[in-house]
C-alpha cells in the first residue's frame, strides 16, 4: 500500500509538471484550456472534476477525462466527471507524451457539462483529437492520426457502445415528447434534467447494445444503421427507461 501510495504521488507530480507546460504554452487555446482543466481539479461545484488513479485503467490515452461510476453509500449510482489516470503509466511516459494526452482530454474536459458534452458525443472526440494534433503539429510529436483514420481513433476512445449508440439530449428530448402525456406534470422536471440522460446514456447504453450483439442478426442491422438513425433508436429506448423510472418513483411517493 505504501508503494502504491508513492508510485500514485509521483504520478501527479508528473501530471502536474505536464499541466505547467501547456499553461505555459505561447499557444492561447491551449493554455486557456489548460488553466481551465486545472483550475477545477478538486472543485466541489457542479463543474468540479476529481483526480481519480486507477489501475484498471489500460487504455489509450494515458490519462483521460471520463465519467466513472461510483456507488453512494445509499446504494444508488453516480457518475462524476473524472481526469482518469494510471500512475505505472504515467511514471514511463515520457513529459511530451503526457503534455499531448493531457491537452486531449483538457479539450474534452472544457465540453462538459453542457458546451458539447450533452450533445452526441462524436463531434466532441473529433475536436479533442483536433485540438491535440494541433498540439502534436506544433511541439514535432508524432500524430496520433498516422496510423488510424479519424473514426478508428475516436472509435477505440468512446468504445463500441458509445460509438455505434451514439445520442445527445437533445436527441433524447426529442424522444421524451411522445410520453408528455403520461409524464403530465412530471415532464418538464424529467425533460431538463442534464443529470439524468448522463446517468441513462452512461449507464443503459451497454445493455441495449449487448441486447443488438446477442440477438442473430442484430449486428449487422444495427450497423447499417445511419448515425442519425441510431441516435434515434437510442433515445427512444432512454426514454422509455427514463418514463419508467419517474412512474416509479412517483407511485412511492
Amino acid at each position: 500500500m505504501l508503494e502504491q501510495n508513492r508510485m500514485q504521488r509521483e504520478a501527479e507530480r508528473r501530471l502536474h509538471g505536464a499541466f505547467g507546460t501547456l499553461i505555459n504554452s505561447d499557444n492561447t487555446r491551449i493554455s486557456r484550456l489548460a488553466t481551465s482543466l486545472h483550475e477545477r481539479l478538486g472543485g466541489r461545484d457542479s463543474m468540479g472534476i476529481t483526480l481519480h488513479p486507477s489501475d484498471d485503467f489500460i487504455d489509450i490515452p494515458v490519462v483521460d477525462f471520463q465519467l466513472v461510476e461510483f456507488e453512494l453509500p445509499s446504494g444508488s449510482v453516480a457518475y462524476p466527471p473524472c481526469l482518469v489516470f494510471n500512475p505505472e503509466r504515467v511514471l514511463v511516459a515520457s513529459q511530451s507524451r503526457l503534455a499531448s494526452d493531457l491537452v486531449y482530454s483538457a479539450a474534452l474536459a472544457s465540453r462538459f457539462p453542457e458546451n458539447g458534452y450533452e450533445g452526441r458525443l462524436h463531434r466532441v472526440y473529433a475536436g479533442a483529437l483536433g485540438v491535440q494534433e494541433m498540439w502534436n503539429s506544433l511541439n514535432d510529436q508524432p500524430t496520433v492520426l498516422a496510423e488510424h483514420t479519424l473514426d478508428g481513433q475516436i472509435l477505440a476512445r468512446m468504445k463500441d457502445v458509445a460509438f455505434y449508440l451514439d445520442v445527445g439530449v437533445a436527441d433524447w428530448q426529442k424522444a421524451l415528447t411522445i410520453h408528455e402525456y403520461i409524464l403530465g406534470d412530471q415532464f418538464e422536471e424529467v425533460n431538463s434534467d442534464l443529470a439524468i440522460f448522463f446517468s441513462l446514456r452512461r449507464f443503459y447504453l451497454p445493455a441495449l447494445y449487448t441486447s443488438n450483439m446477442e440477438e442473430p442478426g442484430g449486428r449487422e442491422r444495427l450497423l447499417s444503421y445511419s448515425r442519425d438513425r441510431r441516435a434515434r433508436y437510442a433515445a427512444a429506448f432512454l426514454a422509455e427507461i427514463a418514463v419508467e423510472r419517474a412512474m416509479k418513483a412517483s407511485s412511492e411517493d
